[in-house]
């Protein structure tokens, strides 16, 4: 690299090609995972790539479509697998989408600070290799099964403990490392960020006003939130946020924005007073959410503020002209802004509140008591460091098992649920147990997600835009870059008692901030610092790439398995064995595992026969059709079974010569169903059918396994054309077997029970086996026979190919004792009478089996 800037201009397209397939594949994904869930979301996912299309044909427009959706940021304040985060990176995806088309088709040729860049890069570098610390192969193997669309909606809607968390946070931190590319090489991007920052900030004023007026309770969001964590949190203001820590991060980190609109419109009494408004509106709305990081955090960013603000001498920036009477006005504007905070809040509005409710509602001015004692109560905790500090050891517990290059990226809870069952690891023996979903810290965050080398990549990043923000803010005035300075600080000092990473929306907060400081010349800071930096970002980018092969080498399969002498380092509900399943279930009747469209189960059989049970749900086969479940052992057909309105079936299977073996047992079924979409829970999962887990048996449990009822052939006649057909049959479906004692006493068996004695003479000198009739139905069968073959135990003793619908005689010499295992049918394929409009039976049918001489 050389001092002079990175061009970023569009000759080649080999980039904006690799750019646009990932854009696409998240497109694709988020709205068939978000398309249903509702009909405001689906107007919404039909609503916004068409204003993305129109805008990336009439580019003079895209400053107005940054503007709202700076607006909007308020409405996402949710955790990572929440539905409204999701519709937040769907948005980012389409604007990044538009920037792209719009770059692509100017050919801008915008340059990009190199420095900051690399370093970027470096970070996104050593993030994403960390993936090979997992079991690629298993991550590979759900893939495959679950398919790709249904796989990456499943990480998307991961929780922090689980084991493909991680793949949804380094998609998230791509996509927001390419908006922020994208929009610093606009050739307009000054106008652009102005747009974007200028409706986030407007967007906070908002929300903190609607937040107050929800809190006492002169109007309701409770629509947008949901019902359960609302009334958990009714006495404190959250406005459109989940959580009142995360809207007092957004506050924080956003309210130096409001640089910008003062700057904008200096010397004008009426910005004065709007800008004056706003810091106090926010002020109340933080004293009110009673998050004590914000309460903490809220004076220095205030001070900071303030401080800018007096600097400014008629819309410039002269540090000469800067006089004693300027640090006092700084030092005075800051307690005087917190003070007329706190009377206009207990002077002004809880009376007025009070005095309005009155007569109307008692339980408001109960309301009102309550928010009163809740500020008091936190008050109270504002330096008590004992809840963040337990937290901060979890983080620190985690990221020391690793300490160079860390634990991957985002898995602090997914580690963090392995090592406390671990008695030897830091975890186990340093912390209370308890595991959160984040270290509730930034630098541990990152320090456990990339180690030493993450952590230090971070700060370089870090400190070299806070340096270049002000050499270029003392050289070229700025505003902006005072606000950028302030909202940086503000997400590393309130990030000291949050991860920052948690929230999408807050997270993309700081890349828009790093976005911005792309754009800033490299050239205003001297020619050694340039050197410097030179050297620094090219080491760390080295570092960062020579990461991937020390992480594949280094994978918790082989350190942390070894170390702690583990058969696997995974948490207890996760298994390579059950790939295309989601995590198990514990039912009344055993434990069970919900599949997609395709699953597999692999296993060591400990005996010839398998057992489990399958439940289907009615609203996943209430259609004409139904649900086709179809079943493959070792590659091989086992069954295939419809299922018609819901319902559960115990399934037997007698594999022959599988004891002892590696087995593959798969499930593939023609659709799936999404409880959310169908408001049936909050479950977003796209579910097939629940599998119990397999048992193996040493015998059959019945005497007809895999077979219907026993009907009764009303066409027999006197007539020897009838004297190869059964007087009674039963259907089998495609592997069905029977017990030699039902085959020798008595194949009627309308009980149901099982046949355990039997003639010992006849035993002992043994018998032939009977003779069988057999029959297929298949009406197609003339085109497309069906073969049957049997099987004695574990030897095949026959196969026999019907190309016709007629009854066939069986003859089978073999001799029989006490200790012959059972016989097993197994059918090419069966057939459905209903499905094929034969008839209104909905059975799958394989072969008919029966005999002469009694019933079967």
């Amino acid at each position: 690299m050389t001092a002079t800037r990175l061009s970023c201009k569009f000759d080649g397209y080999a980039i904006p090609s690799l750019i646009v397939l990932f854009l696409y594949f998240n497109i694709v994904v988020r709205v068939t995972a978000l398309y249903g869930i509702s009909a405001f979301i689906d107007l919404m996912v039909i609503i916004l790539p068409l204003c993305c299309i129109v805008v990336s044909v009439l580019p003079a427009l895209m400053g107005r479509l940054m503007f709202v959706f700076g607006l909007s940021f308020f409405l996402f304040g949710f955790r990572p697998y929440d539905v409204q985060s999701q519709v937040f990176e769907l948005i980012v995806t389409l604007m990044v989408s538009t920037l792209l088309v719009i770059n692509m088709t100017t050919r801008s040729s915008a340059k990009i600070n190199s420095h900051l860049f690399v370093l970027m890069l470096s970070y996104l570098c050593l993030s994403v290799s960390s993936i090979l610390l997992f079991p690629i192969s298993e991550i590979a193997d759900n893939i495959y099964y679950f398919g790709i669309s249904d796989f990456f909606s499943n990480a998307f809607n991961a929780v922090p403990y689980s084991g493909i968390y991680i793949v949804a946070g380094l998609n998230r931190l791509l996509l927001f490392f390419v908006f922020s590319f994208q929009l610093s090489i606009s050739s307009d991007n000054k106008q652009l960020f102005n747009s974007l920052l200028l409706g986030i900030f407007l967007g906070a004023i908002f929300a903190s006003v609607i937040g107050i007026l929800d809190l006492f309770q002169l109007i309701d969001l409770n629509f947008y939130r949901p019902k359960f964590y609302y009334e958990k949190n009714s006495m404190v203001l959250h406005s459109m946020f989940l959580n009142r820590g995360w809207f007092s991060e957004f506050i924080v980190i956003v309210i130096p924005y409001c640089l910008i609109v003062f700057i904008s419109k200096s010397g004008s009494i009426m910005w004065y007073i709007f800008l004056f408004s706003s810091l106090i509106i926010c002020e109340i709305a933080l004293l009110l959410s009673g998050a004590r990081a914000g309460w903490v955090s809220y004076p220095l960013v205030l001070l900071i503020c303030w401080s800018f603000i007096h600097i400014n001498k008629n819309g410039n920036f002269d540090f000469k002209r800067i006089k004693i009477r300027d640090y006092i006005k700084v030092l005075v504007s800051m307690p005087i802004t917190i003070l007329i905070s706190l009377l206009l809040l207990y002077k002004i509005v809880v009376p007025l509140t009070e005095i309005a409710t009155k007569n109307n509602n008692s339980s408001k001015v109960e309301t009102t008591m309550q928010i009163q004692a809740n500020i008091k109560s936190q008050a109270s905790r504002l330096f008590n460091p004992e809840a963040r500090s337990e937290v901060w050891r979890h983080g620190m517990a985690v990221g020391l098992e690793k300490p160079i290059l860390g634990m991957g990226y985002d898995a602090f809870s997914w580690h963090g649920n392995i090592l406390t069952n671990i008695k030897d690891s830091y975890y186990h023996r340093f912390t209370s147990g308890r595991v959160q979903d984040t270290p509730h810290n930034i630098f541990l965050q990152i320090f456990d997600s990339g180690g030493i080398v993450g952590l230090i990549i971070w700060v370089c990043m870090m400190g070299y835009a806070l340096m270049i923000l002000m050499a270029d803010f003392i050289k070229n005035k700025t505003i902006v870059n005072a606000a950028i300075i302030v909202s940086l600080l503000s997400v590393h000092f309130i990030g000291i008692f949050d991860s920052i990473q948690y929230i999408p929306m807050i997270w993309f907060l700081t890349f828009i901030n790093y976005g911005y400081v792309l754009t800033i010349d490299e050239n205003v800071i001297s020619r050694q610092g340039k050197s410097i930096w030179n050297k620094v970002s090219l080491i760390l980018l080295a570092v960062s790439c020579v990461s991937a092969f020390i992480y594949h080498q280094t994978s918790f399969s082989r350190t942390l398995q070894n170390k702690y002498q583990l058969e696997k380092y995974s948490l207890a509900n996760e298994s390579s064995d059950y790939p295309g399943f989601y995590s198990p279930e514990t039912w009344d009747d055993g434990i069970y595992r919900w599949t997609g469209k395709h699953a597999a189960v692999f296993m060591k059989a400990k005996s010839d026969i398998i057992e489990s049970r399958l439940v289907v749900h009615h609203n996943n086969s209430s259609s004409a059709e139904g649900l086709e479940l179809k079943m493959y052992l070792n590659d091989e057909p086992l069954d295939t079974i419809h299922f018609f309105g819901g319902g559960q079936k115990t399934i037997v299977y007698h594999c022959p010569n599988i004891r002892n073996q590696e087995i593959k047992v798969e499930f593939r079924v023609n659709k799936t169903f999404n409880p959310r979409k169908m408001d049936l829970s909050e479950d977003s999962r796209n579910l097939g059918i629940a599998v119990r887990e397999f048992r193996f048996l040493e015998e059959l449990p019945e005497d007809f396994i895999g077979f219907y009822g026993e009907e009764t052939n009303t066409d027999q006649g006197t007539d020897s054309l009838y004297s190869d057909i059964p007087s009674s049959y039963r259907w089998s479906g495609l592997r069905s077997s029977i017990r030699i004692t039902a085959l020798i006493h008595n194949f009627s068996n309308p009980s149901g029970g099982s046949h355990n004695s039997a003639d010992s003479d006849g035993y002992d000198k043994g018998k032939s086996l009977p003779n069988l009739f057999l029959r297929c139905g298949h009406p197609d069968i003339r085109k497309n026979p069906v073969s049957v073959q049997l099987f004695i135990g574990n030897r095949k003793i026959k196969e026999i190919l019907f190309q016709d619908n007629n009854w066939k005689k069986v003859v089978v010499e073999e001799t029989i004792t006490a200790n012959s295992p059972d016989l097993t049918f197994q059918v090419s394929r069966t057939w459905n009478p209903l499905l094929s409009s034969v008839s209104s039976d909905n059975r799958d049918l394989g072969v008919a089996v029966g005999r002469k001489i009694t019933k079967f």
